[in-house]
């Protein structure tokens, strides 16, 4: 099984924000999710994108979506517009990964989900475009979905047609309304903030695969344990659970004294 592990907390030495992240392609021959975590100062950025369309092309829009903002993070020096900067590079990616798509039928279909954060010093805003999903964790409040998936069945429970325990298995769950890879000027994309993000909170960004087979209360019971492996563990229990997509797990928590 193929698996990707990247930073766990503390790995950084102290800087202003401490993060852990676990990504496996489950039981799909290609890992099709792609996530990006980076800081500078006191600036994060932490994203995760889940590629649609096969064939490798779905790796390929992921890919494409986070090597666009690590370039664009890299190159920016002040972030005075965190909204305008989560706005133009997702438009941007869209753009190009539609475009492409109009080229090569081949790309036809390829696309990508987009969840996450940018976090300034103690605020954040949250970008969202498909059905990855972003939370934030309160240790006295619990799990707070931060995000509206961009789906059939989220429409269908917004109408009050379908439950969340029922959307969990009903056939279209994986259906999209809104993501990477359609019309530009059609997409959906939600940037909210800034809020503030409090002492001891957690960001906390999945991939469908998590989400799909964990309920948000199993979600929570994982990571009230609070350890070094959180989103590895929210991994290997979404495959436990039976799922057999692609799994990603990004976590973010500000650390107490950075240096």
């Amino acid at each position: 099984m193929l698996s990707r592990l990247l930073n766990t907390f503390g790995s950084f030495g102290k800087p202003a924000f401490a993060v852990q992240s676990y990504s496996v392609a489950g039981k799909k021959p290609v890992n099709e999710d792609s996530l990006l975590i980076l800081q500078k100062k006191k600036v994060a950025l932490m994203l995760v994108a889940d590629g649609v369309g096969g064939h490798g092309h779905g790796d390929w829009a992921s890919g494409l979506c986070v090597e666009h903002f690590r370039n664009a993070f890299d190159k920016t020096n002040h972030l005075n517009d965190p909204e305008a900067f989560l706005k133009e590079n997702t438009l941007s990616v869209a753009r190009q990964v539609w475009q492409y798509g109009q080229e090569d039928p081949a790309y036809r279909n390829a696309g990508t989900t987009l969840t996450g954060f940018l976090v300034i010093e103690d605020a954040y805003h949250t970008v969202n475009l498909g059905d990855s999903r972003s939370y934030l964790y309160h240790p006295q409040k619990g799990l707070r979905r931060l995000t509206k998936d961009h789906s059939m069945v989220q429409e269908m429970i917004d109408a009050g047609t379908l439950t969340e325990e029922e959307s969990l298995t009903h056939p279209y769950r994986a259906r999209m309304t809104s993501a990477i890879g359609q019309p530009p000027d059609t997409l959906r994309l939600d940037i909210k903030g800034p809020f503030q993000l409090h002492p001891g909170e957690w960001l906390l960004s999945f991939s469908d695969g998590v989400h799909d087979f964990l309920t948000d209360s199993e979600i929570l019971k994982i990571v009230q344990e609070g350890t070094e492996n959180t989103a590895q563990t929210l991994v290997e229990k979404s495959l436990g659970q039976g799922s057999n997509d692609n799994i990603t797990a990004c976590i973010l928590k500000q650390n107490r004294n950075p240096v």
